[in-house]
């Protein structure tokens, strides 16, 4: 038998074998993505890459070096159409910013745990079947009616804090393995947990009724927060500040037991609730006025330096309203620039860009391109600032932004509202 193996001359080398263990370049790569194409059903809308005979490996294979710009012949040929604009949206340096790594789920570019917990609890929402974007801007409406309610500070901070169970209750203390008696100082029957002191205990129950304020039922599938929310709604502005401020007094009441050792009863933490309705319902909500000094218009500018001509250009695939306001900067000074200015002042009414303007950090969001080639054009003039004004101060540019147009002397006709806008307010020229 052995002499017969000995014959027999192997199919599989130990070269072949070497060969087959070495990774896949990049064009092997390639290669077999292309002749998958008549196996692939290629469209639009169906978020598949379309396989077409073109050379294309890197993303910078899809920029116009010489214009520095997207191909959109070889967009169009390997996307779709929301694919296609969405990568057009995507900023591209002019004067050849180099590469840098962003954390695009934060609007700085920069990684914080605060982002990362928003980007793992929106998958954790995804993967239960819930819709997460629904739910966040419930979420993100609710934050906003809770903070902009006529009450103390310290009942919305506490409010916040019983809605994400970051409160020491003996539930969450026993879990921290702490050695504590978990059941509920009121009613000595059921665990203290952040649903039964705030919902389900008797004590809570008859402040809320004693107050007209009725509770919907609560399933046992419900979460805590989604329970919250939706009692929030379902009660009218009144109750909806009763409910608050009891669950706050109701929380106080519980302390005052634990840590004072005191007897507390509903119809006393009823008065207090009572009473601190009654003085928060006379503060009326701060109004802001705005001077007729303030400076809500436009004003001109010192002597010997200049004000860029109104400029208004139309531009595609501009994703938000920060990307449109950079590329009008950048707009106004490539036009001072070739009008021959050489000391300037630009006004914006975008505070964030402003502020990217200002600052000497290489920034690192989204439009950072835009910035930087704002930046390096600066640095071509004597002088150039950057200053923030109010929407008022920008009537010409909001007035004329259906209509792309550029004057350097005498504005239009169209325009004249900013003029009269100053007479009004007979601001000192």
């Amino acid at each position: 038998m052995p002499l017969i193996y000995d014959k027999i001359h192997p199919h599989v080398s130990n070269e072949m074998n070497g060969k087959l263990k070495e990774p896949f370049r990049a064009e092997e790569v390639w290669h077999a993505v292309k002749s998958m194409a008549p196996l692939k059903a290629s469209g639009p809308g169906d978020g598949r890459l379309r396989c077409q005979n073109i050379n294309v490996l890197y993303v910078s294979d899809l920029i116009d070096i010489s214009s520095r710009s997207w191909k959109l012949d070889v967009l169009n040929a390997l996307f779709d159409e929301d694919q296609g604009n969405r990568i057009c949206s995507i900023p591209l340096s002019k004067l050849g910013m180099s590469d840098k790594l962003t954390w695009h789920c934060d609007g700085s570019g920069l990684y914080s745990v605060k982002s990362g917990y928003r980007l793992l609890r929106d998958d954790v929402f995804a993967t239960n079947g819930r819709n997460s974007s629904n739910h966040a801007c419930t979420l993100k409406r609710f934050y906003s009616e809770l903070w902009s309610m006529s009450l103390s500070a310290k009942v919305k901070i506490t409010t916040w804090r019983f809605f994400n169970n970051f409160v020491p209750t003996f539930d969450n203390l026993q879990s921290r393995r702490l050695a504590v008696n978990n059941m509920c100082v009121f009613c000595r029957s059921n665990v203290e947990s952040i649903e039964h002191v705030l919902r389900d205990c008797w004590f809570v129950r008859q402040v809320l009724d004693a107050q007209g304020v009725q509770l919907p039922a609560s399933s046992a599938s419900e979460e805590w927060k989604d329970w919250l929310v939706s009692t929030f709604y379902s009660l009218n502005e009144s109750h909806s500040r009763a409910l608050l401020v009891t669950f706050w007094a109701t929380w106080y009441a519980c302390n005052k037991v634990v840590h004072d050792d005191s007897v507390s009863s509903p119809h006393i933490t009823l008065a207090f609730v009572e009473a601190f309705l009654r003085e928060t319902g006379a503060i009326k909500p701060a109004v802001y006025l705005t001077a007729i000094g303030d400076r809500v218009c436009w004003q001109a500018p010192m002597e010997s330096i200049i004000k860029p001509a109104a400029c208004i250009l139309h531009h595609e695939h501009v994703s938000n309203a920060f990307m449109a306001e950079a590329l009008s900067c950048l707009q106004a000074l490539i036009l001072a620039r070739d009008l021959g200015f050489s000391k300037i002042v630009v006004e914006g009414d975008s505070l964030t860009v402003i502020k990217k303007l200002c600052s000497v950090a290489a920034d690192m969001s989204t439009i950072s391109p835009v910035i930087y080639d704002i930046k390096m054009v600066a640095q071509g003039f004597v002088h150039v600032s950057f200053s923030f004004v109010r929407r008022q101060a920008n009537i010409a540019a909001h007035k004329a932004f259906h209509c792309p147009m550029v004057w350097i002397e005498e504005a239009p006709a169209t325009m004249l509202a900013a003029e009269n806008d100053r007479i009004v307010f007979d601001l000192p020229e």
